[in-house]
């Protein structure tokens, strides 16, 4: 889910569930950010956690430890 690809204030922002004030609060947060840096704080998240081969690593590596239980 978001909390685990964003992290907050520094890629996104995660609004309250429900809480429709918040929700504006992290639509003005991010609509104030330099486009430029947050989008490479955005780019270094994907980078460093979801490449092709980190992710499909991952799951050979659950896959293998579903199988040797």
């Amino acid at each position: 889910g978001p909390k685990d690809i964003i992290d907050h204030l520094e890629n996104g922002y995660l609004a309250n569930i429900e809480d429709p004030n918040d929700l504006a609060n992290g639509i003005n947060y991010i609509l104030s950010k330099d486009n430029n840096i947050f989008l490479n704080k955005c780019l270094e998240k994907i980078e460093s956690t979801f490449t092709l081969t980190k992710v499909s690593n991952q799951y050979i590596n659950y896959y293998n430890s579903c199988l040797s239980e």
